[in-house]
């Protein structure tokens, strides 16, 4: 029994010790409104954000939960209080409600940050 909990705070310190050498990223905001927009029009949400750490932070990937939704990261660390965005495109031939929900993937304490766009693409005119 002692030994176990010897390990589990040696393990806990590790954790502790490593998330003190992680990025952070601080979001504007996680989601977007487009609100009511005409049929193939742009659809462009700008999500900007700031690392607030001392350590760079690197975007591994942004997924989308579907192809109607193009995300654009940028691809070079973002370092220590430099600020950047990730640009998502909607395809606004699709009639109908948005509610899109994208993943942030990086190797900052915030690994996974989700990001959600939202509005309603009108009917053809």
């Amino acid at each position: 029994m002692v030994i176990r909990s010897f390990i589990f705070f040696i393990l806990l310190g590790f954790n502790i010790i490593s998330a003190q050498n992680k990025g952070e990223l601080k979001f504007e905001n996680t989601s977007y409104d487009f609100g009511k927009i005409a049929y193939n029009s742009e659809a462009k949400a700008i999500f900007n954000f700031k690392n607030i750490s001392k350590f760079p932070v690197n975007i591994k990937r942004v997924s989308s939960t579907c192809g109607c939704t193009v995300p654009k990261e940028p691809k070079s660390p973002i370092n220590p209080g430099e600020s950047s965005e990730i640009i998502v495109i909607y395809d606004s031939t699709r009639v109908g409600p948005i509610r899109k929900t994208l993943t942030v993937y990086s190797d900052a304490v915030n690994a996974m940050i989700t990001l959600k766009i939202i509005g309603e693409v009108l009917p053809k005119q």
